[in-house]
Formats: C-alpha cells, sequence, structure tokens
C-alpha cells in the first residue's frame, strides 16, 4: 500500500494564558485528512424534494496489525527541551466503507496516537507524528490536534 496523501486544513497559532499558572502558552490548532484512497466521487440528486448525496470509489482495505505511522505535514518544529509541560490532545475518525451485499467487513479507527518525534537530522527538533490502527475498508481518518507548549518551544 502506497503510503496516505495528507491533505491539511488550516493551522491556527494562538497565544493563550493558563487558567491555573497565569503563565503564558502556545495553542496551535492542527487538523486534516489522512486519505488512504483516492477521495471518493460524491454526486448529489434531488428526489421529491429532499437532496441525496451518495458517494462511489475504492476504499483500502487494511488490518491492525500494521499501524499506519505519518507526520503532521504542516507541524511546527518544536524544541525538545522546551516540551517538558506540552499538552497534545487528538480526536480522530475514519471514514469507511461496507458494502452489506458482499460482505459483513466493518470499519473501524481501532486507536489513535499523537506524539512528538525527534527529528534525526536535527537533534533537539521535533515533529507531530500520528499513529493509526485501522481495520476494514477505509478511506480516510480525518484528524484535529491540540497543542500547548511554552511560547519559547516554537
Amino acid at each position: 500500500m502506497q503510503g496516505p496523501h495528507i491533505v491539511p486544513s488550516a493551522r491556527q497559532d494562538v497565544l493563550v494564558t493558563d487558567a491555573v499558572s497565569g503563565q503564558p502558552r502556545r495553542l496551535t490548532l492542527y487538523g486534516g485528512t489522512a486519505w488512504f484512497s483516492p477521495p471518493p466521487q460524491v454526486s448529489e440528486t434531488t428526489i421529491l424534494g429532499l437532496r441525496a448525496v451518495s458517494m462511489s470509489g475504492r476504499a483500502q482495505s487494511l488490518s491492525p496489525s500494521q499501524p499506519i505511522q505519518l507526520f503532521v505535514p504542516d507541524s511546527l518544529a518544536y524544541r525538545r527541551e522546551a516540551l517538558g509541560s506540552a499538552v497534545v490532545s487528538l480526536t480522530a475518525a475514519s471514514m469507511g466503507s461496507q458494502d452489506t451485499h458482499t460482505s459483513s467487513e466493518s470499519s473501524l479507527l481501532l486507536s489513535a496516537h499523537a506524539a512528538f518525534v525527534d527529528d534525526p537530522q536535527r537533534p533537539g527538533t521535533a515533529w507531530l507524528g500520528l499513529t493509526f490502527a485501522l481495520v476494514g475498508r477505509i478511506y480516510a481518518v480525518g484528524y484535529h490536534l491540540s497543542v500547548t507548549v511554552s511560547p519559547d518551544a516554537v
């Protein structure tokens, strides 16, 4: 299988104040879609005044025995030594397909994990990485990351 094609959405960067300590923090919001198959064709029709949407395409069959690891393409370069108090939160959802005529296979996102991954070519630098365990016929995984660090971590 070829690696997923990642389409990031707009990254947001804001300076915030920690509600407990009163210290300044940098909050970065990342989001996007990791496509494992070509995006399906979407068509719309109107039937009796109601809009119907259908998707056609070929989802990728995936097995949980091989987790998918990838980098967030628009990740900032983080200074490893300044990440001691970092908070990373990930929300992810799979977009799958189930052909009830030919298969009872489910499409599931079994686990999703985000972490800072060290750059072997730039010691002291870390990037955001994602790991997904998926099973079934998967088109894509949508993700949203919230990263809170000290302002000097970037």
